[in-house]
């Protein structure tokens, strides 16, 4: 849609209220995530290398300040170690947050939670050895370590959120927690209103308020994506949480692509770019106005 660009006082064009103020709402790309369910989403797993689930031996082990890390161990359950094929260890890594069911029973019994993949280890040269005499070498100064975290269901039933804007760890919640950029203010005593969302049936049968809670942080864009001109009218990028895969698809099959299909005003498609490895990769995503907190 065009916008009539009107004359605003430079200082008023780069007044920046979490997202670029503009005369009518923020514009946001919308991406969803969920946490990563092997049972339903990994149905052909390539027998590879296998890898440990990694986690910091201790809360002394860590420092969030330089990211090194000192001692470390592999996760563990009542039925031993954890260790995955490398390929299915890779979902892991990149969903960032994925379900373990340990007796192979379809009852899921933990949540595997991505600390972070850019870690230090510093300490004496370890070799790991699973119970079929796989082994995995961890190196003195060895950078680019990925660390877990093993939440236990009763504790944790979908994962956690992590709001970088105040450092506040709190439950990952479907269909309410939403995680935003950098330029778009967070807390849980926030709010981000979805327009478009409003009215639609979650999978208990309640009509959706169009209410989200920022009370998550996301990666998937920079200020340098921003602010490239083929993303003119973007304002921010916003992940909502969903649950699941499932949940996922029903919303967009359902849902989403019947609204843009009738050219809703609320919601559209359009090709966004992100810079991946200097080169600029283009993909149609979801955008719609949004309200909240800070952003009007």
């Amino acid at each position: 849609m065009k916008q009539t660009k009107k004359i605003i006082p430079f200082l008023l064009l780069f007044l920046v209220l979490g997202c670029k103020t503009t005369q009518q709402d923020p514009m946001a790309v919308i991406t969803c995530y969920w946490t990563f369910d092997p049972a339903v989403e990994e149905t052909e797993i390539v027998k590879t290398n296998q890898v440990p689930i990694l986690l910091g031996f201790d809360d002394d082990s860590i420092d969030w300040d330089t990211y090194d890390v000192t001692n470390v161990k592999v996760a563990k359950t009542k039925n031993g170690e954890i260790w995955f094929p490398e390929s299915l260890w890779d979902r892991y890594q990149m969903e960032g947050c994925g379900f373990y069911d340990e007796n192979s029973d379809g009852v899921n019994d933990y949540v595997i939670q991505l600390s972070g993949t850019d870690f230090k280890y510093v300490g004496n040269d370890r070799e790991f050895t699973d119970s079929e005499g796989n082994t995995y070498l961890l190196k003195n100064n060895q950078e680019n370590v990925t660390i877990f975290t093993l939440l236990d269901i009763t504790e944790s039933k979908w994962g956690k959120a992590w709001d970088e804007q105040n450092g506040v760890e709190s439950d990952l919640v479907p269909w309410q927690t939403v995680a935003v950029t950098g330029n778009v203010p967070s807390g849980l005593d926030k709010e981000i209103h979805f327009p478009f969302m409003k009215g639609y049936t979650l999978p208990n049968g309640i009509a959706h308020s169009g209410n989200f809670t920022p009370n998550d942080s996301s990666w998937s864009f920079s200020t340098e994506d921003l602010e490239y001109e083929g993303n003119e009218g973007i304002d921010c990028w916003i992940d909502i949480y969903v649950g699941t895969y499932a949940n996922y698809l029903n919303l967009e099959e359902g849902y989403v692509l019947p609204l843009v299909e009738k050219g809703s005003k609320d919601i559209s498609i359009k090709t966004v770019y992100k810079n991946i490895d200097g080169e600029w990769v283009g993909a149609d995503l979801w955008v719609a106005p949004v309200k909240g907190t800070g952003l009007n």
